[in-house]
């Protein structure tokens, strides 16, 4: 128990640090311009590109994750190896196909969890249309009971729905102890400053 309260307080030292370092650099720099194209190196990356491309193109998407931090989630998954990622709150995949993106390399699986049917309709036509379909799997319903039946490990988990319920997944009591996943969750200030 004394290593788990450790363990997350220096987490929380660190994501503080990140957040720190990301608001000098943002504050010395300037603020966000517009990335670049993202230039695809295998026909897999092409086509969760591609889908990424009509999404931002299609009337009535709605992104809570702007493309900015997209492309810095794909580059944690990218960067740290990510084999299965776990995301929480799915609504359209935008974030989860970034994320997909990131797991390229290993063919990583990707677990997400929705509570709108109708979101996780339109992100499994998504995935789907991204070539994803083997490797993602959606849940629909409220993650805080369909957790119990993930099974691990779990290297990546983004928090990006239920923003009142983060305590409950930060609870060492809580499903991903088990799993030693790194935890991440907006505000989006906690990426600023990490390179695209």
């Amino acid at each position: 128990m004394r290593t788990n309260l450790l363990a997350l307080l220096l987490a929380l030292i660190a994501g503080a640090l990140l957040v720190l370092g990301g608001w000098c650099l943002h504050f010395f720099f300037g603020g966000e311009r517009e990335p670049a194209a993202f230039v695809a190196r295998t026909p897999g990356e092409a086509r969760i590109v591609a889908t990424l491309e009509e999404m931002k193109r299609k009337d009535g998407i709605r992104f809570g994750v702007p493309e900015s931090d997209g492309r810095r989630l794909r580059l944690l998954a990218e960067t740290i190896g990510a084999s299965h990622v776990v995301e929480i709150g799915t609504s359209t995949g935008w974030s989860g196909l970034w994320l997909c993106l990131g797991m390229e390399s290993t063919q990583g699986r990707f677990t997400t969890y929705e509570l709108s049917p109708a979101d996780a309709r339109v992100a499994r036509k998504n995935f789907r249309k991204a070539g994803l379909d083997a490797r993602v799997t959606v849940v629909v319903g409220d993650a805080h009971r369909n957790l119990s039946n993930l099974s691990g490990p779990v290297d990546l988990v983004f928090l990006d729905a239920d923003k009142e319920g983060y305590v409950d997944y930060l609870n060492p009591d809580f499903h991903f102890k088990h799993f030693g996943a790194t935890l991440l969750y907006p505000p989006t200030s906690l990426f600023m400053g990490v390179p695209a």
